[in-house]
């Protein structure tokens, strides 16, 4: 975590030049320092932490370090104090044993993957009826009397003259377009809406658990997908890093649909949704995936998208 080094790479250090140790105190009170119960302390956290580095990753927002705030939950030991979830939510996802996703599937997911992540991606059917229901939910938490913005109105070919929640009522999926029926188990799927950050983060999660499972993408004979889907397809365990997808794009959904009604309605939306911010933690060990716990921080929502 090279953000938290000054430029000299030192920990502690005040950008200003101030730093906490002090050498003559220090020197003073050396003899009276407990040596020894500080080095079983230390030997006992570094047998502990160098076990853990081997086994825990850690996938967070490039561009948004206000995750760092509750950091210490995920990166505690096991015997820390609980700390105030007041602002907190966990979710956890281990592998049960379920069905592992195929590779057609795999493949679909990875598509998310790349530094320009495609929007329209073939996922599975049943994403469809739960982004549909948080279209809903969505439209439900805002005012009756918001209108349909003219923008949706050519974009998602809704009706003009009606409220948004009456079009949504009509057309749950009105915002996601799919792009033909499902064919199968799967349906493409617009997620333009989807917030980008959480998006991207969609695809460095895939990106540390082929690594953190000990496997390297072969991009030479293949596509960089192709090469991420025949990655994955080796792991076991796979199924519960599809279900921490779907929680991101379901929260990434929520959250950017709200943000792009507000910004497009000439009515004045109330700016009070929950907005939350994740840090994820991936355990794993060679060609297993043993769990993903997401915790989001709950952040001041922004003024625009």
């Amino acid at each position: 975590m090279f953000q938290l080094f000054d430029v000299p790479e030192q920990m502690g250090v005040c950008p200003c030049g101030f730093d906490p140790f002090d050498a003559d105190t220090a020197s003073t009170y050396m003899r009276r320092f407990p040596t020894l119960h500080a080095r079983g302390w230390l030997e006992a956290y570094w047998r502990w932490a160098r076990e853990q580095r081997t086994t825990r990753y850690l996938v967070a927002p490039e561009h948004d370090y206000r995750w760092r705030d509750l950091y210490r939950t995920q990166a505690a030991p096991p015997d820390a104090p609980p700390a105030d979830r007041t602002y907190l939510e966990i979710d956890e996802f281990s592998a049960r044993g379920r069905v592992e996703p195929t590779a057609r599937e795999c493949w679909a997911w990875c598509l998310l993957g790349s530094e320009r992540p495609m929007t329209f991606v073939p996922l599975p059917g049943h994403m469809h009826a739960m982004l549909s229901d948080m279209t809903q939910r969505v439209v439900n938490g805002l005012p009756a009397s918001v209108g349909t913005p003219l923008e949706l109105v050519t974009f998602s070919g809704l009706g003009a003259k009606a409220t948004l929640l009456d079009n949504v009522r009509a057309r749950p999926d009105c915002f996601i377009l799919p792009h033909s029926p499902a064919r199968g188990a799967e349906i493409w799927l617009n997620l333009s809406a989807i917030e980008p950050e959480l998006l991207q983060l969609c695809g460095r999660l895939i990106d540390c658990v082929i690594v953190a499972c000990g496997f390297e993408p072969d991009c030479q004979a293949r596509s960089l997908q192709a090469a991420r889907s025949h990655a994955l397809e080796q792991i076991t365990g796979r199924e519960c890093l599809v279900r921490s997808l779907e929680c991101l794009i379901l929260r990434g959904y929520a959250q950017g649909l709200n943000a792009v009604i507000r910004g497009h309605s000439r009515n004045r939306i109330p700016n009070d949704i929950s907005w939350w911010l994740p840090s994820i933690e991936v355990r794993a060990r060679p060609g297993h995936l043993d769990q993903v716990q997401i915790a989001w921080l709950q952040v001041a929502t922004p003024k625009k998208r």
